[in-house]
């Protein structure tokens, strides 16, 4: 494409377009902010929603977690991940917020009807609740019905990303909101991401076989 036609790309196409190759239902697209990926979006997302309060996450796996929220001067309480999810006496009415990761990429599974329960039951305790799922693991799948089913509650964040499944890491991703945060996190995201004409060419130039090769 040329470069007036990738300057005719705006967010919103990209954001409708990844939404449609998950099975995201259409009207949630405009809660899909794009970003350069889940760690990009963390250090975006976690202050603005957080708000000084501690951040349930698993202390046994996955770093990157504890070191971003480092960064950012949050509070960590960790949740036991192994060998099973811990999940009813982590999620306790003393937290608001907990970021978790959506397949259990250690465990090789996907999350247990119970552990959905869980985390349903915990969301449904207080409106002000947030989970945010990491779903960089996900490898591109499309969405289940469990998933949409916390998306809806509108107290889910989702975080994707195609770094692990085709391409380098901080080219493109999405960050799915609660509607009742859009005013709250659009402006940061967007004001600290690449243009969707920048992302497009990145997509572009990344989709060549040798960077695709190297990327696996």
């Amino acid at each position: 494409p040329s470069s007036e036609a990738l300057t005719r790309v705006h967010r919103c196409d990209l954001a409708r377009a990844w939404c449609a190759l998950r099975g995201i239902p259409a009207e949630m697209a405009p809660r899909a902010l794009v970003c350069e990926g889940v760690r990009h979006a963390l250090r975006l997302l976690l202050s603005p929603l957080a708000a000084g309060s501690e951040v349930l996450a698993p202390r046994d796996v996955y770093p990157v977690y504890g070191v971003i929220a480092s960064e950012l001067g949050l509070r960590i309480r960790g949740v036991e991940t192994w060998p099973r999810p811990k999940l009813d006496a982590s999620l306790d009415d003393a937290h608001r917020i907990a970021l978790l990761p959506w397949p259990w990429k250690l465990h090789g599974r996907a999350w247990a009807d119970d552990e959905i329960s869980i985390a349903s039951g915990w969301l449904r305790g207080d409106s002000n609740r947030r989970l945010i799922l990491d779903g960089v693991y996900s490898f591109g799948a499309t969405l289940d019905s469990a998933l949409i089913a916390l998306l809806e509650t509108d107290q889910v964040v989702y975080l994707d990303s195609m770094s692990k499944g085709w391409l380098h890491e901080q080219t493109f991703g999405t960050a799915i909101v609660p509607e009742r945060d859009l005013a709250t996190i659009r402006d940061v995201v967007r004001a600290a991401s690449p243009s969707a004409a920048a992302v497009a060419a990145r997509l572009l130039r990344s989709s060549s076989p040798t960077v695709t090769t190297r990327s696996l």
